[in-house]
């Protein structure tokens, strides 16, 4: 199977996930990424776009770097700027010799953002389009259809990132024009997490190597600095590593964040570590957690429908109300052979369901469904 990859050169969590695990899955040489995103291949780069001065994104630590197409002319744009995505004119000029030829089975649109928007509007037109599968990780549940609207033609899934359980049961639906739209969370990058366990640079420092409780992350939502108050309010004997930032407790403001390797590593080195919803409510945290430890979560992530989901005392155990996280914690801590197998039970499900690869095959096998139609 051979897939034109259609992106930004934006950072989007989401869809360098997808990326990573279609790349696994497949081989990253029937995957052509147009333009060409520099970041996907460990290259740090700089871009302009009409709405904004100046982005910058370098690779993801999640992201496996694979190999640059050998049809790409050229390496990277000097020092990493460049104020054309699509300076690579003879890659370009293959990818389109190759939609003529019939080549691409699919078209993967990770994003509905201005410059994915502008790649396929380059190549409608020029030659035939295979089907067209977008993914919109956005943090916001709507779809876009005034988006969708300027496609060159109807795409045959489109994936969302979130969607209410309570609402879709099934985690998909069918609009009023036929398109399948289904729910494709965040997944845990499970390979590059274990490689941060091993590398140098994920070693932690003596006092965090056996935590009682491990909460990190950036101070996106409101209930995440509550709950790192709660727990922060825990007996001093506990092992316990709490940290957000920006910190509005002025005691911890000033303490620099650990890097995503000694992160992971802190993760794993707990007996618990505890995710709290982000801007959105699937939050790369969560999965984070529960690759590396038994997962403490609050509800709302578990509340979004994602295929075979994590279950309260069976693969993670979940809160509503910071108070409630700290009683989930203690109860943890007091039982520790029961905690121990839910924390198995937590990394095993994570590795069988949720890693990158497994995201994206049931994105894939959702595809192939609906072009066989």
């Amino acid at each position: 199977m051979k897939i034109l990859w259609i992106n930004h050169p934006e950072a989007d969590y989401g869809a360098s996930m997808l990326y990573d695990g279609v790349s696994k899955l497949l081989g990253a040489e029937d995957i052509y990424d147009y333009p060409v995103k520099w970041s996907y291949h460990g290259e740090h780069h700089c871009y302009r776009l009409s709405n904004i001065p100046e982005g910058n994104t370098g690779p993801i630590p999640w992201q496996t770097a694979t190999p640059v197409h050998p049809d790409v002319d050229g390496g990277p744009p000097p020092n990493g700027q460049y104020d054309n995505v699509f300076r690579h004119a003879a890659y370009e000029a293959r990818v389109v010799e190759l939609l003529k030829e019939g080549a691409f089975d699919l078209i993967f649109m990770e994003s509905l953002r201005d410059v994915a928007m502008e790649a396929i509007g380059r190549l409608a037109g020029v030659a035939p389009l295979p089907p067209i599968v977008v993914h919109d990780g956005e943090d916001f549940p709507q779809v876009r259809y005034e988006r969708i609207a300027q496609l060159p033609s109807k795409p045959v899934l489109h994936l969302k990132r979130e969607m209410m359980q309570e609402v879709f049961p099934s985690g998909q639906y069918r609009d009023n024009s036929g398109l399948l739209i289904a729910c494709c969370p965040f997944s845990a990058p499970v390979g590059k997490i274990e490689q941060a366990w091993n590398r140098e640079g994920g070693t932690p420092t003596k006092e965090f190597l056996d935590l009682d409780v491990c909460f990190l992350a950036g101070a996106t939502w409101p209930i995440r600095q509550n709950v790192a108050d709660s727990l922060r309010r825990m007996p001093d004997s506990l092992r316990k590593l709490v940290q957000i930032h920006p910190d509005s407790d002025r005691n911890f403001a000033n303490k620099s964040m650990p890097t995503w390797e000694q992160y992971v590593t802190y993760l794993k080195h707990s007996k618990v570590g505890v995710s709290v919803r982000g801007f959105g409510w699937d939050t790369v945290r969560f999965w984070e957690t529960a690759a590396s430890t038994l997962l403490v979560t609050d509800e709302t992530p578990v509340r979004m429908y994602m295929p075979n989901e994590y279950r309260n005392g069976e693969t993670c155990i979940m809160f509503k109300t910071p108070e409630q996280c700290v009683d989930a914690v203690k109860d943890c801590l007091q039982n520790p052979e029961r905690t121990q197998t839910l924390r198995e039970a937590c990394m095993k499900h994570t590795r069988t369901y949720h890693s990158t690869v497994a995201r994206a095959k049931y994105a894939l096998d959702l595809a192939a469904l609906e072009t066989r139609k």
